[in-house]
């Protein structure tokens, strides 16, 4: 037992930082039969001092060695083990298979998923320690701060082939993790990537972002709860973020960006619509911008080159643009586009309109170009939009008055569309469709939800 702590007063270093954020750093945790006694004067060394921590750093960017036979008691102190869990799995082609699970009890406080643990890493990070870091991010009880680990672990051995001079390096083992995904050593990449140096100053930054994480990702399924137009998908997709906080999944975001992109993701996964998209923007900027144009030179730039238009033989027109744009933008725009776009196709006998690398824009100018498409009685109704904010209805119809001559609803109209084919010219070519007044060819776009 004597031994046993002057080892363990020699391997571990425990400190409490600023912040209140904990700091425990080992270079090195030998394999021992003793499980029981180390357990006991690790919660006393290690876990005693920092139960009370808001973070915890854990710094693995001197260590080297180690066994994986001793992970079972750093990770059952990290994770939420009320159910006993299996953390990983050893496939030794030359001995057996043996699991490593959470320890059965638990004599120290644990520091578990209430509480912020970041790992820093280093080039040099090896052994068990990356083994470590691996599973910390796998079982999404940390976060991994630093550099690139090597990847010299490979569990390898060098076999002679009998009656020859020639040897072979092959690795003997299969480490299986949580999810049973197979890894055989090949590196760990940190969820935020700086130099060793600098991992330590960086990890109060993300620990600061962290903060105000849960706060953020509410806020998301607030306004999705408010806005969108499918109230029970809508709580669904806000009761989906939060559990996934709550189980740790956001951990790898150390920025708004990656929030950002994971929300968007996350959304898409489990509503099934990849309209909704939530990005980060400078204070300087406004979601709601739209460009203003100033000068005949920039009207006659945006005609140019967002609007692609020929006239095939037959008499046949031909409208290709890849964005669909702001009514407010084509008002102002409006002139110009009848004499350099409307003009040139308007007595076409047929038009086909492409739309197969039109990936998005704007949905407010739809009715208008719609509108080109019909005659000017009867009014048509193409379609309802209900606002859950207010839970009202209202009705989308053909424009009384538009600029120009309309194509009318006698000549046929083609529209090409692709997997690419955004949400606004999608909802465009649907309108179409459904009032029996174009062919759609193409790839499958998807429903409009």
């Amino acid at each position: 037992m004597a031994l046993l702590k002057a080892y363990i007063n020699r391997v571990f270093k425990v400190e409490v930082l600023l912040g209140n954020t904990g700091y425990l750093r080992f270079d090195e945790l030998a394999e021992t039969s003793a499980v029981p006694e180390l357990e006991e004067l690790m919660a006393q060394k290690v876990w005693e001092p920092l139960k009370d921590t808001d973070n915890l750093i854990i710094d693995l960017r001197h260590n080297t060695r180690g066994s994986s036979n001793s992970l079972t008691l750093i990770l059952s102190y990290l994770c939420d083990c009320s159910q006993k869990q299996n953390f990983f799995t050893i496939n030794d082609q030359i001995q057996n298979t043996t699991e490593h699970k959470s320890l059965s009890k638990i004599i120290g406080p644990v520091y578990n998923s209430k509480h912020g643990v970041y790992v820093l890493t280093s080039y040099h990070t090896a052994s068990i320690r990356e083994e470590l870091a691996y599973l910390i991010q796998s079982l999404s009880c940390g976060t991994v701060v630093g550099e690139i680990i090597s990847g010299n672990l490979m569990h390898s051995k060098t076999f002679q082939i009998e009656g020859t001079d020639t040897a072979i390096t092959v690795p003997f083992i299969n480490f299986i993790d949580n999810d049973g995904e197979y890894w055989l050593g090949g590196g760990v990449v940190p969820d935020a990537i700086v130099l060793a140096e600098e991992a330590l100053d960086h990890v109060y930054e993300i620990m600061a972002f962290h903060k105000g994480l849960r706060t953020l990702i509410a806020g998301v399924g607030e306004v999705l709860e408010k806005h969108y137009s499918i109230q029970e998908v809508a709580r669904k997709v806000s009761q989906v973020l939060l559990t996934k906080w709550a189980e740790g999944l956001y951990r790898p975001v150390v920025d708004f960006e990656s929030l950002a992109s994971q929300l968007t993701a996350d959304i898409h996964d489990s509503s099934g619509d990849h309209r909704i998209y939530v990005f980060h923007y400078c204070e300087s900027e406004s979601p709601h911008d739209i460009p203003k144009m100033s000068s005949s030179e920039e009207f006659g730039y945006i005609t140019e080159s967002l609007f692609k238009i020929k006239v095939l033989p037959g008499n046949i027109g031909y409208l290709c643009f890849d964005m669909m744009l702001d009514i407010e933008m084509v008002k102002a725009i409006g002139p110009q586009l009848l004499n350099s776009v409307w003009k040139k196709i308007v007595n076409t006998d047929a038009l086909i309109i492409d739309m197969r690398y039109n990936t998005g824009g704007y949905s407010t100018a739809v009715p208008l170009f719609c509108t080109y498409f019909f005659d000017a009685e009867p009014v048509q109704h193409f379609y309802t939009i209900y606002d859950c904010a207010t839970n009202t209805l209202t009705k989308v119809m053909t424009f009384s008055h538009i600029r120009g001559p309309q194509y009318g609803s006698s000549k046929e109209l083609f529209i090409l569309t692709s997997h690419m084919t955004g949400s606004p010219p999608e909802l465009f070519a649907r309108s179409m469709s459904d009032l029996n007044r174009a062919t759609i060819i193409g790839e499958p776009v998807g429903p409009i939800r």
